[in-house]
């Protein structure tokens, strides 16, 4: 009753053909949703609570389901096995999951308005835009190939210590965006661009590093030994150096710099405001002319 009345909005004229039952006339489709879960089908648009879902390993429907999708308002696209929820637009809170058993689930596709990509196996949610928006990438070299903007947070979470597991970071750009390596990797984060204030952040197994591009006052924070190295830091970009062996072997141009106590020896010294400019590190905390190499 309540779901014929209130949520299709229903009008109640009493009475059935069948003792005991009330009828209500409904007009057009309500201002209700119920949640509907589809298998396999491309080309739809979700509407709030709907999922789809890629792959049924039952039935051998693997592969390229789910694709060419509009997903929103906390819909979501699951790949259960397969490559599916492909080439698809992510908005307002909706997800796209990549689970087990698959090979690059959720890729080529765009993500707005808080979205996310989780990437649970190897290659998913690559190829992919995010604007405000978020991705997890566990599975090996997941999140990869991607571009962030407008203060969309990749968060590496992968196994592995080879440059394959490189979450995050191969061939993606962040622009004033954030790369966390929560990662096992040394290369989580690693071999991206950083432009317009974007961050990358090491943990203790170390990340960001690996021929990275630090652009327009872009900052990458060193905290492992081989954290945040082999990296260009260009137009006042920073490199901090949180323990010794971090920010080793950059390159520093345009007014970018190393900050921290724990800068390599004959690295450009300096501060926001610019007051070492010229200066260099000794490698002991120290800086002054003398030390530049």
């Amino acid at each position: 009753n309540w779901l014929c009345e209130k949520g299709l909005n229903g009008e109640k004229i009493g009475g059935s053909i069948t003792d005991g039952y009330t009828t209500y006339v409904l007009e057009g489709t309500g201002n209700g949703n119920l949640a509907k879960t589809y298998y396999n089908i491309n080309e739809i648009t979700l509407a709030e609570g709907d999922k789809c879902i890629s792959g049924n390993k039952e039935t051998g429907q693997w592969k390229d389901k789910c694709n060419d999708l509009r997903v929103t308002n906390g819909s979501s696209c699951e790949v259960s096995h397969g490559q599916g929820c492909k080439r698809s637009e992510f908005s307002n809170h909706s997800s796209c999951i990549s689970g087990e058993g698959n090979m690059k689930g959720c890729i080529e596709s765009s993500f707005t308005g808080e979205s996310s990509c989780s990437a649970f196996y190897n290659s998913s949610c690559q190829q992919d835009v995010f604007d405000n928006s978020t991705c997890e990438g566990i599975g090996s070299g997941a999140c990869s190939k991607s571009t962030f903007s407008n203060k969309s947070i990749c968060y590496a979470k992968g196994t592995g210590g080879n440059s394959g597991s490189r979450n995050c970071g191969t061939d993606s750009t962040y622009d004033n965006s954030t790369c966390y390596n929560q990662s096992t990797s040394m290369y989580g984060c690693g071999k991206a661009t950083y432009n317009n204030g974007s961050e990358c952040y090491s943990n203790e197994n170390g990340g960001c590093g690996g021929g990275s591009a630090f652009n327009s006052g872009s900052k990458c924070y060193g905290n492992a030994s081989g954290a945040c190295g082999g990296d260009t830091y260009t137009e006042g970009s920073v490199c901090n150096a949180n323990v010794p062996g971090s920010c080793n072997n950059n390159t520093y141009e345009s007014g970018s710099y190393c900050a921290g106590n724990h800068c390599p020896s004959g690295t450009p010294a300096g501060d926001e405001d610019g007051a070492f400019a010229g200066h260099c590190w000794n490698g002991s905390g120290e800086h002054a002319a003398q030390y530049c190499p």
